[in-house]
């Protein structure tokens, strides 16, 4: 299986692209049997899971994006009285307000899971907790992926293609919505660089901007940038 930590300063940017997040996980588990053309079913991971993890706070929210990780899940850090103490400790919520649920298995209120303050390591922590649980765990919905019956050779074909289809199309979207927070950041930095009196009072003009931020440039460390958001001058 796959365990990922996104260590962040403020998880609420991550949890509003949860729902695209959850997709990536599913997608990224059918990925790992994509050989040669063919979906290869034993090939496939059985968990995928993202830890966000808080280091200003110190804590930790598991995006959890199916019913196999959720039930994995419940009984590594849930059903844990060392971790969840009295019972309270860890809790299950929506990854996101109006998340739709991952799979039929899981609903949207179970698609994060909280954990306590100072758990935020993934090999002296999340891990181990894993591997604990997994000693007795069986997920009676689904067996392990690689038992998985071996497919006729068209099947395969077909269900790599479908799999192929979903990760460029998750790909093309993430694409659209990098550009638009590139463009985002580019027009910030470029806010940053200038007089914020004059960027932000109503009625200016690219290129007034452009004139301010120059002015400033001169005078401090930083990019220039054109009224498009190219860089046309760095400072050292």
């Amino acid at each position: 299986f796959g365990i990922s930590v996104l260590e962040v300063t403020d998880t609420e940017p991550v949890m509003k692209c949860a729902n695209d997040i959850l997709l990536e996980l599913r997608l990224l588990k059918k990925e790992k049997g994509l050989v040669n053309g063919k979906l290869n079913q034993t090939m496939e991971l059985d968990f995928a899971f993202l830890f966000v993890v808080d280091v200003v706070q110190e804590t930790s929210i598991l995006l959890i994006s199916g019913g196999r990780e959720l039930a994995l899940a419940k009984v590594a850090f849930l059903e844990n009285e060392d971790i969840n103490e009295g019972g309270t400790a860890v809790r299950l919520e929506e990854a996101s307000t109006g998340i739709q649920a991952p799979g039929y298995t899981i609903e949207p209120n179970e698609t994060a899971m909280f954990l306590p303050r100072g758990y935020v390591s993934r090999k002296a922590q999340f891990v181990p907790a894993f591997f604990q649980a997994l000693e007795d765990f069986v997920y009676s919905e689904k067996g392990p992926r690689s038992q998985a019956d071996e497919l006729p050779d068209t099947i395969q074909e077909e269900k790599a293609a479908q799999v192929q289809a979903k990760i460029d199309d998750a790909k093309a979207i993430a694409n659209i919505g990098e550009t638009k927070r590139r463009r985002t950041s580019i027009r910030a930095s470029f806010r940053s660089n200038a007089m914020k009196m004059l960027v932000l009072q109503e009625g200016q003009y690219d290129q007034d901007l452009v004139k301010a931020n120059e002015r400033v440039a001169e005078q401090r460390h930083g990019n220039l940038y054109d009224d498009k958001g190219r860089v046309v001058r760095t400072y050292a």
